[in-house]
Parts: C-alpha cells; structure tokens; sequence
C-alpha cells in the first residue's frame, strides 16, 4: 500500500506543502476544506492523508515544474534544489517511490 508523505517548508517567497503522490496519480486536485490531495489512481479515487488545514494552489509535481512556476515560489532555481535537498524531496522523477506535488499556502 502506498503511503503518503506531507512535508512543510518555506521559501524565500511562500509556504509551501509537498505531498508524495503514486506516480500513476492523474486528475489532482486540493481539496482545502477536507484537508486533502485526490485523484485518481489504478481506477479509483486515491485520497491523501490529512494536510495542515490551509487552502492551497496546486503548481505541479516537483520533477515537471516549469521555470516560470520555480520564478514565482522560489528566489532561484538554487533555493528550489536546496529546499529539496534539504527535506529529501526528490525534484526528479521516480517511477519507483512517488512524486511530489507541490503546493503552495494561500494567505
């Protein structure tokens, strides 16, 4: 079975939340008022563990961020790859432990 990680952490720009997700997840989406990650997976619906309570903005998954998405949530490509490093967050993609999306906190 699949088990989700949720990790907190900060820029220099925003909060952010990563959540590993199975790598066949497609269709995600936030749902801010469950506290949760869905999509769908293998034919049903996958849900995530509870995420601190907050709404979110969804940028993608970690290994497919564009650099305009990196210019927004981050100082640098720099700050992004050593955040990453930082809380064992892995930017490139894994077929075989998950991938991250990457979320952002609202104010």
């Amino acid at each position: 079975m699949f088990k989700t990680e949720i990790k907190q952490a900060s820029s220099s720009e925003c909060k952010l939340i990563f959540v590993k997700v199975p790598d066949g997840l497609t269709g995600l989406s936030v749902d801010s008022r469950d506290c949760v990650v869905r999509g769908r997976f293998n034919g049903k619906i996958w849900t995530s563990e509870k995420i601190p309570q907050s709404i979110y903005v969804f940028h993608g998954y970690s290994h497919e961020l564009s650099a305009e998405a990196i210019d927004v949530l981050f100082a640098s490509e720099s700050e992004f790859y050593q955040l990453c490093n930082y809380h064992e967050i892995l930017y490139n993609y894994s077929a075989y432990t998950g991938k991250w999306a990457v979320l952002s906190v609202v104010n």
